[in-house]
């Protein structure tokens, strides 16, 4: 691709996340199989994530595996979710997790079968969105609102950064 795409590309896809990460409304990831790098930045943006047991569901940001650098809000959104320590293992390897470690570090909520995945988060949605939305929606702004926003505002710098990663 060329630096342009890549800036284009990566700028539309921060200003998403950011904007995920932050949005008031109830989101809830349903995870089928693989989820890596991009995937997995987008579950962990979600109120909840639900997972298949399966031996092909994984999920990480397994960047350092393949030999680039993971995003930096990608790692700080992880560090939020799971903590710093054991953020730390996972991405210094680009490690991705099964679904039974992936349930006991918090990467997921929740573990179903395939036929139950879809009917799990709906539930999980269902449950979220009977509290009462000003308290909920003021609760995820104050936890969530300023990383968020410095995700967003680092968007050009960081697309400069995995420029420089990726073309190398």
């Amino acid at each position: 691709t060329t630096k342009e795409r890549h800036r284009r590309f990566w700028m539309a896809q921060t200003r998403f996340l950011s904007r995920l990460y932050r949005t008031p409304l109830v989101t809830v990831a349903a995870i089928r199989g693989a989820c890596p790098a991009g995937g997995c930045g987008m579950a962990m943006c979600c109120d909840h994530r639900v997972m298949v047991s399966s031996k092909a569901s994984k999920i990480g940001l397994n960047e350092v595996a393949i030999g680039i650098v993971p995003p930096r809000y990608w790692a700080k959104v992880m560090q939020q979710l799971i903590g710093t320590r054991i953020s730390e293992k996972y991405l210094i390897v680009g490690k991705m997790a099964g679904w039974k470690e992936a349930l006991e570090v918090g990467l997921v909520d929740e573990v179903v079968s395939k036929e139950e995945l879809l009917n799990a988060a709906r539930r999980a949605a269902t449950r979220i969105l009977k509290r009462p939305y000003q308290a909920r929606a003021m609760t995820k702004y104050m936890l969530r609102n300023d990383l968020g926003k410095k995700w967003e505002n680092f968007a050009e710098e960081e697309t400069e950064l995995v420029w420089r990663s990726i073309s190398d």
